[in-house]
């Protein structure tokens, strides 16, 4: 694996901070656009899913498959954090849930505006729990603020119908 300095200091970090990290982490890849509102990363092959940012009716979901996440709980919901570029101005703390399939598990949250300004643009995703680093994201070209903030469900009116 070749590495520059910052390369290899990024990496020290990773494998001190969590030790479900001791392998080597994959070369960034780019976002490709599905549509306006609907981004997707694939795996290592190419063609399986790795990450995905995209708008649903409750928001703008955000999804990482990971073999680490095979162990954790479906049934539960999962706080952790997303920290962009290893900026800790850039974290995001959500509830997250898990699917597992075979051999990998996904892990899925959504992001409100706040967080999704913290994750646009980064070059390096990490997914925090309980205070250490659980799975790092290397990527490119990942959404702007402008096109990821265009993507949040319109807000309530604030009426209820339940008066």
């Amino acid at each position: 694996m070749r590495m520059t300095g910052s390369s290899l200091a990024f990496v020290t970090s990773v494998v001190l901070a969590g030790a479900a990290l001791g392998k080597s982490l994959a070369p960034a890849k780019s976002w490709t656009k599905d549509n306006e509102c609907s981004w997707w990363l694939s795996g290592a092959d190419g063609k399986s899913h790795r990450a995905s940012l995209a708008r649903s009716s409750d928001g703008v979901l955000f999804s990482l498959s990971d073999p680490v996440f095979v162990s954790w709980s479906e049934t539960d919901l999962i706080k952790v954090e997303l920290r962009a570029d290893q900026d800790d101005k850039r974290v995001a703390a959500v509830e997250s849930w898990v699917t597992r399939g075979e051999g990998y598990g996904t892990l899925g949250f959504y992001l409100e505006s706040d967080a999704l300004a913290k994750v646009a643009g980064a070059g390096v995703l990490e997914v925090w729990r309980d205070g250490r680093v659980v799975a790092v994201l290397r990527v490119r070209a990942t959404p702007k603020k402008a096109d990821l903030l265009a993507c949040v469900p319109a807000a309530s009116s604030g009426s209820s119908d339940s008066e």
